[in-house]
């Protein structure tokens, strides 16, 4: 357990997850805590000994149970190279250096119970005051510490399990269906126009045919504090969970292997370490049933920095520019002489642009023998606040240019899509083939090639190699094609 001493606190708290790994019964309480962040009742509480590592003290306290007391501390790991520790001392926190979570919270009753009469200042670093549990870091440990990302410990409510989607369960539950049926709240009209403007002004085809992006963000990305410690420790916990699995294990090797042949994650050089900008922790999920990928690795770039900001808090998440689904089924339905196909991989199909990869940086190494090596991400990523409008706008983007040559083909692009997945109809079947010829080709001239053909008159579909070919499902006695997930 790590602790925090205030000495302003009139109480002593503990984390949720603290109280738990302590397996010690709670009780019932009537507390109402006090702070900056405003006031929050407390109803449970426990009964904890406090006992020094270095002399026989030891101390019985009650600790008012709370979701979460502060912020990572310190905001971020100073090397031991940049303090001045003195020599034979017994530390209470050995890794008060330590990028770390705050379990528990002293406050004034212990905190002037333990002082000793010792104190020592150094030249580099914090002062260290004697205590009984050993010798405290207290103060300012390095300058740089002294960044706009403040922190004042104070006891923090915050929203249990299942009353936000942003938690990472939702996020792994949502990953399956990209394809969202609507936003929950629409973003004021100047964002969208905002983020609209911003890539038509900062969007460009690179020498493959491929579009380039810049992120559009919301806010200044200078509120991003450090998110390197996070990273690592989830990318270690990761590694744990997929040791038991050696199957998802492979798998999950496999698809991080194909990221970085495909060029879509590339190594950063050590002196090039210090331009990162957000570390994004990821995890991978599996869908048995899908008939392409059966495990999918999922980045949660809503993770929280020291500063209490992630990279989603800055990004504006852009306009819905696509139809409505049930106007696209309804089309669909419409026709009697169908086909259906997917963008292969849309998102990876849009390259960012150079200076804003340092935004998406991953942590992974093949084996466990190996050091863990940092990554940058070089295609638009699921997970990010924009990438569903930036994936999607550069697959209209198409239909722009083909608007003057192709009316057709650009209708079809704009009006037949609904994310990644293609629903065309058309009077008769020479039509329907000169038109999907046509679409494929202004689709793969900007690099989003089409996969998983499937129609409902085999004619249609007779030139396409049987591994494009969209697989069935069998239901009974017929063969079903899923679509829309």
């Amino acid at each position: 357990m790590r602790c925090i001493l205030d000495s302003g606190s009139q109480a002593e708290t503990i984390t949720e997850e603290a109280a738990q790994q302590l397996q010690v019964p709670t009780r019932k309480s009537k507390m109402r805590l006090l702070g900056i962040g405003g006031s929050l009742i407390v109803d449970r509480k426990i009964a904890a000994r406090i006992c020094s590592q270095h002399r026989e003290v030891f101390m019985d306290i009650e600790l008012a149970v709370v979701r979460k007391i502060v912020d990572h501390q310190p905001i971020y790991t100073i090397p031991l190279s940049e303090l001045d520790i003195p020599e034979n001392i017994p530390l209470a926190d050995p890794d008060f250096n330590l990028c770390s979570q705050i379990d528990i919270l002293l406050g004034a009753r212990v905190f002037y119970q333990i002082l000793g009469t010792n104190l020592l200042r150094v030249g580099r670093g914090p002062t260290f005051q004697e205590s009984s549990f050993g010798w405290l870091a207290v103060g300012v440990l390095t300058e740089s510490c002294r960044t706009t990302a403040l922190t004042c410990a104070k006891v923090e409510e915050e929203p249990r399990e299942g009353e936000t989607n942003n938690e990472l369960h939702e996020l792994f539950k949502q990953f399956w269906k990209i394809e969202e049926l609507g936003r929950e709240t629409e973003a004021p009209k100047n964002l969208d126009e905002e983020a609209e403007e911003h890539f038509i002004n900062n969007t460009i085809v690179d020498s493959e045919g491929r579009y380039v992006v810049r992120m559009p963000f919301r806010s200044d990305h200078q509120q991003l504090g450090h998110s390197f410690e996070q990273a690592r420790r989830r990318y270690l916990a990761l590694e744990t969970r997929l040791s038991i699995d050696k199957k998802k294990y492979t798998e999950y090797r496999k698809f991080m292997e194909e990221y970085i042949e495909m060029g879509h994650m590339e190594p950063i050089a050590a002196e090039e370490l210090h331009n990162v900008r957000y570390f994004i922790p990821h995890s991978c999920v599996e869908k048995p049933d899908s008939t392409s990928t059966k495990l999918r690795v999922v980045f949660d770039a809503s993770a929280k920095t020291t500063s209490g900001v992630s990279l989603n808090d800055v990004q504006i998440v852009g306009p819905n520019v696509q139809r409505d689904l049930n106007d696209v089924l309804i089309d669909f339905r419409g026709h009697n002489i169908v086909l259906m196909a997917d963008v292969e991989k849309m998102y990876r199909q849009v390259k960012v642009a150079e200076p804003d990869t340092w935004f998406q940086c991953i942590l992974y190494r093949k084996d466990q023998s190996l050091p863990i090596r940092a990554y940058r991400l070089t295609t638009v990523t699921y997970g990010e606040a924009s990438s569903s409008f930036l994936a999607c706008r550069a697959l209209k983007q198409v239909a722009v240019e083909e608007r003057e040559t192709s009316p057709q083909v650009a209708d079809a692009i704009e009006n037949c899509f609904y994310v990644d997945n293609l629903m065309l109809g058309a009077p008769n079947v020479s039509e329907l083939k000169k038109l999907k010829t046509s679409v494929a080709v202004a689709l793969k001239k900007r690099c989003f090639p089409l996969r998983k053909w499937a129609s409902n008159t085999p004619t249609i579909i007779e030139d396409i190699k049987e591994e494009d070919l969209e697989t069935t499902v069998t239901i009974g006695d017929q063969d079903i094609i899923k679509r829309i997930s």
